[in-house]
């Protein structure tokens, strides 16, 4: 149903749909549709864990990342992606592609390149930690609802609009850390 996506102001992909068939094709040909209609946002989410042939889900999410606008990924997503290049330059090689690219450090905060200004770095939100589980997703969808609200998709932001998104998705972000979540990070009785 890829003629419906140009309905939506963004479409995100990315996580385990995007790299284990029967999914990964459709979600490939969703964000080539994406990309061509409005905005593709993608956080590539890397397990290792998740498949049985690593290297064709790294090429796999290698390739929604260069369709993207919008990439978020975490310090250790870029390493498994590019484990030749320094996580910074890997941000600064995607945002010379015209995309935002946000790289979350988990507690050392998190930093936004685009192409042609300075990298934009706002602190984690301190706060007690509980559980990590859905951080990461929740930083994607506090950057995509202050996108979607503050700025109308439009991703070519100045320095305050990207910290005000930046620090607006570290605080989506604390929020689920200072809660029990859904998944337990030990299994119960360990």
């Amino acid at each position: 149903r890829t003629a419906e996506v140009g309905r939506f102001g963004a479409v995100y992909a990315g996580g385990l749909a995007a790299v284990v068939e029967p999914a990964a094709g459709v979600v490939a040909g969703l964000a080539r549709e994406a990309a061509r209609t409005g905005l593709l946002a993608v956080d590539p989410n890397v397990r290792e864990d998740r498949t049985l042939d690593p290297a064709r889900s790294l090429e796999r999410l290698r390739e929604l990342c260069a369709l993207a606008g919008v990439v978020k990924a975490s310090d250790e997503d870029l390493v498994r992606l590019w484990p030749d290049a320094d996580p910074e330059e890997s941000c600064r090689e995607l945002a010379a592609g015209g995309r935002l690219v946000v790289m979350t450090r988990g507690a050392r905060g998190a930093t936004a390149y685009v192409h042609g200004a300075a990298a934009v770095s706002v602190p984690a939100r301190p706060v007690r930690v509980v559980n990590t589980i859905g951080a990461g997703d929740a930083f994607m969808a506090g950057m995509l609802t202050w996108l979607g609200t503050a700025a109308g998709w439009d991703t070519e932001l100045s320095a305050g609009a990207t910290k005000a998104m930046l620090e607006y998705a570290a605080g989506t972000a604390a929020s689920v850390c200072a809660r029990a979540g859904t998944e337990p990070s030990a299994p119960l009785g360990v």
